[in-house]
């Protein structure tokens, strides 16, 4: 598994590359720091919907791109989803 770590602050390629390394040397995981502007981009999927997520709710729809209406999910005290069934 990996840690991505998104950089707020423009810095030259070898400062990054200096700052990843420090960061690798207290991580088990590996560590890889994206430059300012660059961010992980996110999976595309369906959960099933806690008919919730819309303002008016399509009858046909039980799916959301919203994780935090997902029938099956739990936010956990570490602020990340944990699904329950």
């Amino acid at each position: 598994m990996s840690v991505f770590i998104e950089c707020e602050l423009f810095m030259k390629p070898d400062e990054l590359e200096k700052r990843q390394k420090r960061l690798q040397e207290q991580c088990d995981e590996k560590v890889i720091l994206l430059p300012a502007g660059f961010r992980v981009s996110r999976p595309n999927v369906l959960y099933e919907c806690d008919r919730r997520a819309c303002k008016t709710c399509n009858p046909d729809c039980h799916n959301t791109h919203d994780i935090e209406h997902a029938v099956n999910f739990v936010r956990s005290q570490f602020g990340g989803f944990i699904e329950q069934r």
